[in-house]
């Protein structure tokens, strides 16, 4: 319960759903540490088969007993899907506390709700260093919150329909 109502409330701190800059990500990461800067990651760009892209990645790496965190969107079932640390899926708990750390240093200043779990995604993934970190990205991740990453280690393009 409590989970669901910290997500009801960073819904309601920005007036659209999309908003195309990455200034507000870039000051709350900034109020954070910049904890993007402390991860190493591999984003999957596109059109179609992210997700899918993301899975086949995750098992070859798991496979070779490598650790990864993922972030994806949007989730089915719940919203603790989008977030997989050290190979497992924060609980409520986990990620109610993560929201909570976002929404004080966010300090009510506007931002998307995308933005407030991206910024979320990147401080816990900071707390896994030598973990890889496999991101789906939209927008053609030009404008996506997470086009932030300093230590990319590859973007990849799956198919872009047309």
């Amino acid at each position: 319960m409590k989970l669901q109502k910290i997500v009801s409330h960073l819904q309601k701190l920005h007036p659209k759903e999309i908003d195309l800059s990455l200034d507000r990500i870039q000051n709350l990461c900034k109020k954070l540490g910049n904890p993007q800067d402390k991860i190493k990651a591999i984003s999957v760009v596109g059109t179609n088969g992210k997700y899918s892209t993301i899975q086949a990645m995750f098992a070859v790496l798991k496979q070779a007993s490598i650790k990864c965190n993922i972030y994806t969107s949007p989730h089915i079932k719940s919203i603790n899907e989008r977030f997989i640390f050290d190979n497992q899926e924060l609980n409520d708990e986990e990620l109610a506390s993560l929201f909570e750390e976002i929404e004080n240093s966010n300090n009510k200043e506007p931002i998307t709700f995308f933005e407030i779990l991206t910024a979320a995604y990147f401080l816990k993934a900071s707390q896994y260093p030598d973990n890889i970190n496999l991101i789906e990205s939209g927008l053609f991740h030009r404008f996506d919150a997470t086009n932030m990453l300093k230590n990319n280690l590859a973007s990849i393009v799956t198919s872009i329909g047309l």
